[in-house]
């Protein structure tokens, strides 16, 4: 497929890998809110367009259809902005019971399935139980591997680059067929 090829949607679900990192955003100042229980998605590749008018900006078409689905923007992270994203209708995040193993589901089938990386963070579970909800987010722009996650996916959140949903969590045996 070249650059100037249309893409049908249904063609990148078979080849789209997405990589994800568990966090733990939490604000001393605002008690109340506890640790909020993150998941960080990165796409492998990034789908962008553009108008062919000077200026224009390229637009992240998965980051433009994640919004169309109702995910919210995300300005920073800060766990007042994720308990305030919303909740999004007959998606869920389903955790299997050894807790290294997530499946985020959609109305259309799966949209994330895989291991939740060597260690979460020591309180992850604990915020994701006692909340109820995992908050996930989506940007194209973030090095999940770098040692200051937390402060590039700030910088990609200030550039509009991250979208975040908060998704009710159940704890069920994942089939790993």
């Amino acid at each position: 497929m070249s650059s100037g090829d249309p893409i049908d949607p249904a063609d990148l679900a078979d080849v789209l890998t997405i990589w994800a990192s568990p966090g733990i955003i939490e604000d001393p100042a605002r008690p109340d809110l506890g640790p909020v229980a993150v998941l960080t998605l990165v796409p492998q590749m990034t789908v962008h367009t553009a108008d062919d008018y000077a200026g224009a900006e390229p637009v992240d078409l998965i980051v433009s259809d994640l919004l169309r689905s109702g995910f919210g923007l995300l300005s920073r992270l800060d766990p007042a902005e994720l308990t305030d994203l919303p909740t999004l209708d007959g998606w869920a995040a389903q955790l299997d019971p050894d807790g290294q193993r997530m499946r985020i589901v959609e109305p259309g089938g799966t949209f994330y399935d895989g291991d939740l990386g060597a260690a979460p963070p020591a309180s992850w579970h604990d915020a994701l139980h006692r909340r109820g909800r995992l908050v996930a987010l989506f940007g194209s722009a973030v090095d999940i591997g770098a040692a200051d996650r937390g402060e590039r996916i700030n910088d990609a959140a200030a550039g509009g680059g991250v979208v975040g949903a908060q998704l009710p969590v159940a704890v069920t045996p994942l089939d790993t067929r």
